[in-house]
């Protein structure tokens, strides 16, 4: 009955065969004003000097959190690994994933409110989202408005909204690990980080 149908990516307009309008826009999010913002305390968690990679939005087990560090783990260089939001039923496993002792884990099991969620992917080198299932993410979006890079899995939509992505199957974290180190080596949003 609608007039014109909205998806944010272009694999979901499949889903409305009916539609006699549809459109495609880019998802974009409020990003609150550096006046607004607040650290969390984020620029002490996080000094040191080694690169940040962030996992941030609900911790739950369909978004592979677990990937993330298995991925991690073949890096040949310390990172701080950031896993931060709220609690739906994964931080334990996060907790007790082995992590190399070469790595710093840092993981934040609360809801963090805008301001503080923006302020921590600005602290951050590389955004990552190893979702299983997904059709398109918010976290990304804010993101790519915060001219962070962005690794995604292939699941949905993602794929459409960073170029940065690597298959789900047999050799995943392998793949994985192989676009981290081509971010983080690359160096392209260190000099951004304040």
């Amino acid at each position: 009955m609608a007039t014109a149908t909205i998806v944010y990516v272009t694999s979901e307009a499949s889903r409305f065969p009916e539609a006699p309008k549809i459109e495609r826009r880019v998802l974009w999010q409020y990003v609150p004003t550096a006046q607004e913002e607040t650290s969390g305390g984020w620029h002490e968690k996080l000094s040191g000097g080694e690169p940040v990679v962030l996992f941030a939005g609900q911790l739950r087990s369909d978004k592979n959190p677990l990937l993330l560090v298995e991925a991690v783990n073949k890096l040949d260089f310390s990172i701080n690994l950031v896993f931060a939001g709220e609690d739906k039923g994964a931080a334990s496993e996060i907790l007790a994933a082995n992590l190399d002792g070469r790595h710093r884990r840092l993981v934040e099991p609360r809801y963090l409110d805008l301001a503080e969620l923006v302020s921590l992917i600005k602290l951050s080198d590389v955004v990552v989202c190893p979702y299983r299932v997904a059709s398109q993410s918010g976290i990304v979006a804010l993101a790519n408005q915060l001219g962070r890079s962005v690794i995604v899995s292939s699941a949905g939509g993602l794929g459409e909204q960073s170029p940065l992505t690597f298959e789900l199957g047999a050799d995943q974290s392998e793949q994985l690990a192989v676009r981290l180190k081509a971010v983080l080596a690359s160096g392209i949003d260190s000099d951004r980080r304040p």
